[in-house]
């Protein structure tokens, strides 16, 4: 799809034509909320850790030659350790809370860095949107 965006006009082009994706669109596509309060982060001036904050809200600790750059992650290092995670066995009752946290803060990873705001190279992903997930009681109320 890159090769058929237009940034003159913001549109992708199209054998049928023209089209472009709107806010509407994002909301039935993957059902968010697109009124209400803006979604923002400012980031301290200091370098974030944010290897350490991957580990801290998800258990993964991925390994240094995973990583690019300060932020960003290999996919397929995140994809590996999520099929190891999901061998352990399905969320059930009896799964503790901050094990179905630490879960649902890799898929919304993997959906946000991955799937909606991907990297150009298509290898890596921003872990960045993970700071965004880390009460995940606020993030639908934001």
């Amino acid at each position: 799809m890159i090769e058929r965006w237009r940034p003159e006009t913001h549109t992708f082009h199209l054998r049928t034509g023209e089209a472009t994706i709107t806010l509407q669109d994002v909301k039935v596509i993957y059902d968010l909320q697109i009124d209400g309060q803006a979604l923002y982060r400012v980031e301290p001036p200091e370098i974030l850790p944010y290897r350490q904050e991957l580990t801290r809200l998800t258990g993964f600790k991925p390994l240094q030659r995973d990583m690019r750059g300060r932020s960003r992650l290999l996919r397929s290092s995140l994809h590996a350790h999520l099929r190891l995670v999901d061998l352990q066995g399905p969320i059930d009752e009896a799964t503790p809370q901050a094990d179905v946290d630490r879960r649902a803060r890799l898929y919304l990873l993997i959906i946000f860095g991955g799937i909606m705001f991907p990297n150009t190279s298509g290898a890596d992903m921003s872990i960045r949107y993970l700071l965004f997930f880390e009460d995940l009681d606020r993030t639908g109320m934001l």
